[in-house]
């Protein structure tokens, strides 16, 4: 059986991802379709417009076969990161091909780009350094550094937010394909509008997931740009039960204390101590603490880390793990024949984090701090912290 992979957010599931879905599926002429997909918490640091369950079913009903977790180490990290964890757990799983959409009408275009990235990986990595210490963030030095090296053609390639992400799967497939593991690339142009934009084609209606989100987000329809429905949860107040918590935990830290969390130092712990004291509005906070250094989504995935208290010692361990194991989320007949045609040996699908192998040590931790994740997200809108806990929700089996 031919498994097709996508690494997805799905936050929300729309039009364009079912498009996406179904072309890829034609293009590969796969029989099945494994998505790994991040969890409740987003790669740009932001808790997800409903939570991981409903996303994942609603995946299944509309086109995967088998969803799985990415687990919060990998999904609330920087691009590199997000693409490594779910191409390896794609990989590991036995995936046939890979594909993901990208904002550029010729493929071969990213392809070239990620080749070239590769061959100049180390010149790149120390120019983006260098960069670094003028004050810049690593995205901003990272492009800089590919202007320099590669060209502007390069550089206007991996600026937008989807051909970043596909220049890094592309990269760490090359990274298996070097090791001995044949795997396909399947690249779709976006169709429609783009991440931030909205167009109606016919009688389908394409509309980027910020759009989306936005939409959602003032109370607007949005039932011509996805497929069923979505139950979103209250963004208003989850930013403020997010600044609630966080000044409770700012406030009854110390500066040192604060840089043990990951991604903390050079002086940002400081500057969130001062300003917690004087902002009522998460947003705002936000917006003070960007800088040339940390963007937006440094900051919100930085802020989430205070959250959950994830040290930069246990994260820095995690990340040098190999995963061995994931989060089954949602499958049907076809996803379960999947997993049973799996070698259990290279990874193993958990569906009850209570009857966890002893023997899966890396993906136990891995999975309680995806529980820890799922436990505040649950706390910040609101729901049941003991019936919608990671250690009672069961995968959904959608027949």
């Amino acid at each position: 059986m031919k498994t097709l992979g996508i690494i997805a957010e799905y936050n929300p599931f729309h039009n364009g991802h079912k498009y996406h879905m179904e072309t890829a599926r034609h293009l590969s002429n796969a029989d099945a379709c494994m998505v790994v997909m991040s969890g409740d918490f987003t790669q740009r640091g932001e808790p997800a417009v409903s939570d991981k369950w409903q996303r994942a079913e609603q995946a299944v009903r509309y086109g995967a076969n088998l969803v799985v977790e990415l687990p919060f180490i990998f999904a609330c990290n920087r691009a590199p990161v997000f693409a490594r964890g779910g191409v390896d757990i794609l990989v590991k799983a036995g995936v046939g091909c890979i594909s993901f959409g990208c904002e550029c009408s010729e493929p071969e275009l990213l392809r070239n780009t990620a080749s070239a990235l590769l061959a100049e990986e180390g010149t790149i990595a120390e120019r983006t350094g260098e960069i670094m210490k003028e004050g810049c963030s690593h995205a901003a030095a990272h492009q800089e550094a590919v202007r320099e090296i590669l060209g502007k053609d390069a550089a206007e390639t991996i600026r937008t937010p989807n051909n970043i992400l596909g220049v890094e799967y592309l990269k760490r497939m090359e990274f298996w394909r070097n090791r001995g593991i044949d795997i396909e690339d399947i690249l779709v142009p976006r169709k429609g509008a783009g991440y931030f934009g909205i167009e109606n084609l016919g009688e389908r209606g394409f509309a980027g997931a910020s759009e989306i989100r936005r939409l959602l987000a003032e109370g607007k329809s949005v039932s011509a740009y996805v497929p069923g429905i979505i139950e979103a949860e209250n963004r208003e107040k989850i930013d403020k039960e997010m600044l609630v918590i966080l000044k409770g935990i700012v406030l009854r830290s110390t500066s040192r204390e604060l840089q043990e969390i990951y991604s903390v130092g050079e002086g940002i712990e400081n500057r969130i101590i001062k300003e917690i004291r004087q902002i009522q509005d998460y947003g705002e906070l936000v917006d003070r603490l960007v800088s040339r250094r940390y963007t937006a989504s440094t900051v919100r995935r930085i802020l989430t880390y205070i959250v959950l208290g994830l040290a930069g010692q246990q994260a820095d361990r995690l990340l040098e793990g190999d995963p061995e194991g994931a989060r089954l989320l949602a499958a049907d007949a076809k996803g379960r024949e999947i997993i049973r045609n799996s070698d259990p040996d290279r990874i193993a699908f958990v569906p009850n984090l209570n009857k966890m192998p002893e023997k899966l040590r890396w993906t136990r931790e891995v999975l309680e701090l995806d529980a820890k994740a799922a436990d505040f997200y649950n706390l910040l809108c609101g729901r049941s912290l003991y019936v919608e806990s990671d250690y009672v929700r069961r995968p959904a089996i959608v027949m």
